[in-house]
């Protein structure tokens, strides 16, 4: 039997994350020594037409993501509950590229610092 296609969660602030079953002692940023790494998503999906790659087949070119306090919460909780100090995000188009408004308003008094990684 074949399992039939179903549409994607359009809600992602519903999702819950089992962040408690991550061996956090396992993960580290090793350029970090004594780091706590978290691979974080802000979004699913991808509306890009790059020849060479598979995101946007596998999700049917639709992009949608999770709001910019939902996805601020997250990441303050990870730092809070299970000392994570290095965010990794695992995004295509992150939730918050030319996004209105801008993330960054809601992490008052935090360090933001971005790294393209290519």
């Amino acid at each position: 039997a074949v399992t039939p296609c179903r549409g994607f969660m359009l809600d992602l602030d519903a999702l819950e994350p089992a962040w408690n079953l991550v061996p956090w002692k396992e993960y580290s940023y090793r350029v970090k020594p004594g780091s706590t790494l978290a691979i974080v998503s802000s979004s699913r999906g991808c509306k890009q037409h790059c020849s060479f790659c598979s995101q946007r087949l596998f999700w049917k070119e639709s992009w949608r993501a999770v709001s910019a306090e939902r996805f601020v919460d997250q990441v303050q909780m990870l730092r809070d509950r299970y000392g994570v100090n290095v965010a990794m995000i695992a995004d295509e188009i992150p939730r918050f590229v030319g996004s209105s408004p801008d993330y960054r308003q809601h992490l008052p008094g935090q360090r933001c610092h971005a790294q393209r990684v290519v």
